[in-house]
Parts: structure tokens; C-alpha cells; sequence
């Protein structure tokens, strides 16, 4: 989302605006300097995982466009002991982090459903389909893979709105479902990652064939890194300071804590590098505003500051 010809350069002091949410640019924000090398980094652990797994798939016959389709997580637990790259990838994937509280992730969930109704539909429209598809690179990626058809945005709202409830889902403890070895969304989310890379892989395989296919120096590698970021800030962000405010709810601090400790844990089952961007509440909310602050983010007006009186992006809510 950091395309430098269509980026503006936000300045420190200056305030912005992210949809209805108002914040100070400061020196605690992350730059294009810092962020736009992450385009041109992915997951190459789960990149590995899948080339493996496609290739033992051929060798038993099964081709992955082909309709009988190969169900690539049965085969990782299956061959799992046979690679030490598939081990590798099952250890980390089944490793719990030092910081993950359970309870805490159980109340991320319990605070995600007391607006469940309106909170749906506001990622329908804000988060599944509208955010990520603004974003340049995405936008190509889904033009290159017919994501704009409506049969793939609806295929894409149901896979991420399936992610949604089963990662909040409580009507099992969340270390039985989301925890290692949970049959709902600790696998749905792995099932995602491989999807990832298989999609990516497959880009990466055409471009190669076909010039100007997708453009990495301008887009980065399809599915990279700080798209993966923009996604996790869209899931655990995008409900704590966009669209409960516009229902006038002001969240409090542990709750949004709670619920951020809830999308680290999923994004770190992701790959993606929660611990540098999502380790509470101020570098959550900083993160977002960084990943905005080049493509959506709108420079207020200092009669509109003054009015408004935009808080300062280190301000603690009540």
C-alpha cells in the first residue's frame, strides 16, 4: 500500500485523517524509508512449505488446477515427519508464544461480540472488500486473479468472514480451537497462509512466462509482507478506531489490548511480524496509522484541526 508516485510524504506534527479517524503524524510512525522495503519480503518459510507440498502432490498424481483439487494441510500432517522443512513449518505453526494469555485472547473475543451486528457489517464494507482492494498492489493482485469478478468477492467475503468467526468464535475454549491442533480456526488459519502462497507462487510463475504480467518493481511480490500487515491492521485496527467510534463506543484501553492480543496471535500463525507492529495497544494503533498515512490518509485543514481537536496519536483512551 506504499506506492512511492502516489504516496504523500506525511509530516511530522501534521494531522491526518483515516476515514473518520483523526491523528498527529509523529516520530513514532513508520516512513516509507522503513515500510516500503517490506513489499519486497514475504513469507518464504510458507513459500518452501508449499513448493514441497505441490511437488509430493504431482508425485501421487494430484495436480493443483486440476479439479480434484489436493487438500495441501492433509497432506502436511501426513508428510510432516518427512521433510525437515514441513517439520520446520509444523513446529512453528504449533509453538505457542511466550506472550500469548489465553484469557486475555478469550476476552479479545467476548469484547468482539458485544457489537457483533454492527461490527459485521463494517468489516463487510470497510475491511473484506473495500480496504484492501484500495490498495495499488492489491488491487493488481486481484485483477491478476479475477478477485474483482463477483463470484471471487464473494467467495472472498465468505473465506474471510469464515476466519472472522472462528478466530472470535467462543463456544469452545479458544486454546481448544484456535490453540495447536484446533480442527476451526487454528487450522482455517493455516489453510490461508498455504493458500497465500500458492496464489503468490502461481503470479510468480506466469510473470516469469509472460512479461509485464505483474510488476514487482511497482507493486512489490504479490502477497508481501506489508500487505500481510495491512490485513491483520484491518481485522484488530479497523474495529477499535474506525468503526466503533462511528457508533459513538470508545473502547477502553484493555479492551482494545485484549482484542489486539487476539489478531497478534493470528497474524503471528500468518507470518506476519506481529511482534514489531502489534505488540499492544500504541504500536497497533501507530501501525495503522503508518499504513494509512501514505495512501488513505487525508491532511486536515488547521481551521479543521482546531475544531476538531484532533487528539494526539499517543493519547490513551479512557
Amino acid at each position: 500500500s506504499m506506492e512511492q508516485q502516489d504516496s504523500i510524504k506525511p509530516e511530522s506534527g501534521q494531522h491526518y485523517m483515516h476515514g473518520t479517524h483523526k491523528f498527529r503524524w509523529t516520530e513514532k510512525h513508520w516512513n516509507f524509508e522503513q515500510l516500503d522495503p517490506l513489499r519486497h519480503q514475504y513469507d518464504e518459510l510458507g513459500s518452501l512449505v508449499m513448493g514441497i507440498l505441490e511437488t509430493l502432490a504431482r508425485s501421487q498424481g494430484v495436480q493443483a488446477h486440476n479439479r480434484r483439487r489436493p487438500d495441501l494441510f492433509a497432506l502436511l500432517i501426513q508428510e510432516r515427519a518427512s521433510d525437515p522443512v514441513l517439520a520446520r513449518f509444523w513446529h512453528e505453526i504449533n509453538t505457542v508464544p511466550a506472550w500469548v494469555d489465553w484469557a486475555q485472547l478469550a476476552r479479545g473475543q467476548r469484547f468482539f461480540y458485544r457489537y457483533v451486528a454492527t461490527t459485521i457489517m463494517g468489516f463487510a464494507l470497510q475491511g473484506f472488500i473495500g480496504q484492501n482492494a484500495t490498495t495499488a498492489s492489491v488491487a493488481e493482485l486481484l485483477s491478476r486473479t479475477g478477485g474483482f469478478s463477483t463470484r471471487a468477492l464473494s467467495r472472498r467475503l465468505l473465506e474471510r468472514f469464515q476466519l472472522l468467526l472462528q478466530v472470535t468464535g467462543f463456544s469452545k475454549p479458544v486454546e481448544v480451537d484456535l490453540g495447536p491442533g484446533g480442527i476451526t480456526a487454528h487450522e482455517t488459519a493455516i489453510r490461508v497462509r498455504l493458500r497465500h502462497a500458492s496464489v503468490q507462487s502461481r503470479i510468480l510463475e506466469i510473470a516469469e512466462q509472460r512479461e509485464g504480467y505483474f510488476d514487482m518493481g511497482q507493486h512489490g511480490i504479490p502477497i508481501n509482507t506489508l500487505n500481510s500487515i495491512h490485513a491483520i491492521a484491518t481485522f484488530c485496527c479497523n474495529h477499535i478506531w474506525l468503526q466503533l467510534p462511528q457508533q459513538g463506543v470508545k473502547p477502553r484501553q484493555q479492551e482494545a489490548e485484549d482484542y489486539i492480543a487476539l489478531w497478534r496471535y493470528v497474524g503471528y500463525l500468518l507470518a506476519v511480524p506481529t511482534d514489531a507492529y502489534f505488540s499492544g495497544f500504541e504500536q497497533a494503533k501507530t501501525t495503522m496509522e503508518s499504513t494509512a498515512g501514505f495512501r488513505f490518509s487525508v491532511p486536515m485543514s488547521r481551521s479543521e484541526t482546531k475544531e476538531s481537536g484532533a487528539a494526539d496519536s499517543t493519547q490513551e483512551y479512557d
